[in-house]
C-alpha cells in the first residue's frame, strides 16, 4: 500500500468515527431530553351541582340524664327494676321504709285536730265577749286578751298543718319513681341496704329516645351551618362502626367558638327508637347545610400547599403551568374552587412531586384491566 492509500484511508476512517460519536450524542441527547418530561397523571375540573356535607366524628350523648339519689335518711325495702332495664318515667324504682314516717303523720293528724278544736273553741270564746263589749258587760282588755288567744291558736294549726304536709311530702319520697323515661344504669344498693340523703347515687337514668350526637366543626364553616338552620330544618346522619346508618337532624349550636381548637360544637338529634345509638359511643356524622350550584370541582389530591397558599398543576400542550388556587370548601375527597380554574381544564393528581412550572410533561395512560381479568367479569 501507497503512503497516499494509507492517508486517504486514516482521513475516511476518522470522518466516519467522527460521523458516529454526532449521531450517538444526537441520540442521547433525545434520550435526555425525553426523560425531562415528568409522567403525570390528570383529572378534569368539572362543574357540577355539590350537596354542601360537613363531616366530622362525633360522641353520643343522651338527651337527659339523671342521678337518683335518697332524700330520706332510712332503709330500702325493695328494688322494682333490674340494672340496664328500659324504665318509664313515674314508673316506682326504689321502695324505701316508710313506718316511721306514717307513725309521725298519724300524730301530726292528731295534733291538728287537737289544735283546730281549741281554736274554735277560742273562737267563740272570743265572738262571746266581742258581743258583751257591745252591752257593756265586758271590759275591751278583755276582748283584745280573747283575740289574741283566738289568734295564736289559729297561727298553731297553721304550723302544725304545715308540719303534717311536710311529713306527707317525705312520705312520697319512700317512694322513687322515674323522673324521666330512659335506660337505667348498675343498681348500686340492693334491697336491705341503708341510705342517707344526697349520699351515694342509687342508679343513673339516661333518656335515649331521643338521643343527640355531639361533634366539633371548624369555624370557618359556622355562617354556612347558621345559616342553613335558620332557612329550616338541617338534615343530619350518623353511623357507628357496623352500624346502620340513620337520620336526624341538627339540633343545637353552641354559644361560642373554642379558642385554643377554632371548632365550635354541634349537637344532632336522632330519634333513636331502636337504641342503635348509644351513650358514650363514637358515629361518623354528617350535616348537609346546602347545594353549591354549578361549583367547580377537583380531587382534592390535586391541591398543593405552598408559602403563598395553595395551587395546582394545570397541564396544557404538554406543559405543566403553576396556578394559584382559591378553596372554597373541602367535601370529602373533592374541592370546590371559587377563583383560578375553568371547567374542563386537566389539573394533574399524581407525580407532582417531579413537575416544574412550565416542565413539559406526559400524561400517562389510564391503566386498562387485563384481558383476563375481564374475561373473569363476565
Amino acid at each position: 500500500m501507497s503512503k497516499k492509500s494509507f492517508v486517504i484511508g486514516v482521513l475516511f476512517l476518522a470522518a466516519a468515527g467522527a460521523a458516529g460519536w454526532h449521531l450517538i450524542n444526537a441520540d442521547s441527547h433525545d434520550a435526555i431530553g425525553k426523560k425531562q418530561a415528568a409522567f403525570v397523571t390528570v383529572a378534569p375540573v368539572v362543574q357540577k351541582d355539590v350537596p354542601l356535607e360537613l363531616s366530622a366524628v362525633g360522641s353520643v350523648v343522651p338527651y337527659q340524664s339523671v342521678t337518683i339519689h335518697s332524700r330520706l335518711d332510712t332503709q330500702i325495702i325493695d328494688v322494682k327494676f333490674h340494672s340496664g332495664d328500659y324504665v318509664n318515667q313515674g314508673d316506682l324504682l326504689f321502695q324505701l321504709d316508710d313506718r316511721t314516717i306514717k307513725a309521725q303523720i298519724q300524730e301530726q293528724q292528731s295534733n291538728l285536730a287537737r289544735d283546730r278544736a281549741q281554736e274554735e273553741n277560742l273562737k267563740l270564746q272570743f265572738e262571746r265577749r266581742k258581743k258583751l263589749v257591745g252591752r257593756g258587760y265586758e271590759t275591751p282588755e278583755n276582748l283584745e286578751i280573747a283575740k289574741a288567744a283566738y289568734e295564736a291558736q289559729a297561727a298553731t294549726v297553721a304550723a302544725t298543718a304545715a308540719a303534717l304536709q311536710n311529713l306527707q311530702v317525705q312520705l312520697e319520697f319512700t317512694r322513687i319513681t322515674a323522673p324521666i323515661s330512659g335506660r337505667t344504669g348498675t343498681v348500686s344498693l340492693t334491697a336491705g341496704n341503708t341510705v342517707k340523703a344526697n349520699d351515694l347515687p342509687l342508679v343513673v337514668i339516661n333518656q335515649v329516645k331521643p338521643i343527640w350526637v355531639q361533634f366539633s366543626l371548624p369555624q370557618h364553616v359556622l355562617d354556612n351551618v347558621r345559616q342553613a338552620k335558620a332557612a329550616g330544618p338541617v338534615a343530619a346522619t350518623a353511623q357507628h362502626e357496623g352500624g346502620k346508618l340513620v337520620a336526624g337532624a341538627l339540633d343545637y349550636i353552641d354559644n361560642a367558638v373554642d379558642s385554643t381548637t377554632g371548632t365550635f360544637a354541634v349537637r344532632a338529634l336522632f330519634d333513636n327508637e331502636d337504641e342503635s345509638l348509644w351513650p358514650g359511643m363514637f358515629a361518623n356524622t354528617t350535616l348537609k347545610v346546602g347545594e353549591e350550584k354549578d361549583a367547580l370541582t377537583v380531587p382534592e389530591v390535586a391541591i398543593q400547599h405552598g408559602p403563598d397558599g395553595d395551587y395546582v398543576f394545570v397541564i396544557e400542550q404538554g406543559k405543566a403551568q403553576h396556578r394559584a388556587v382559591k378553596v372554597a370548601l373541602i367535601q370529602k375527597d373533592e374541592v370546590i374552587i371559587s377563583d383560578g380554574l375553568k371547567a374542563g381544564e386537566q389539573v394533574a393528581i399524581d407525580g407532582m412531586m417531579k413537575i416544574e412550572d412550565g416542565g413539559a410533561v406526559e400524561i400517562a395512560p389510564t391503566t386498562a384491566p387485563a384481558p383476563a381479568a375481564a374475561e373473569s367479569k363476565k
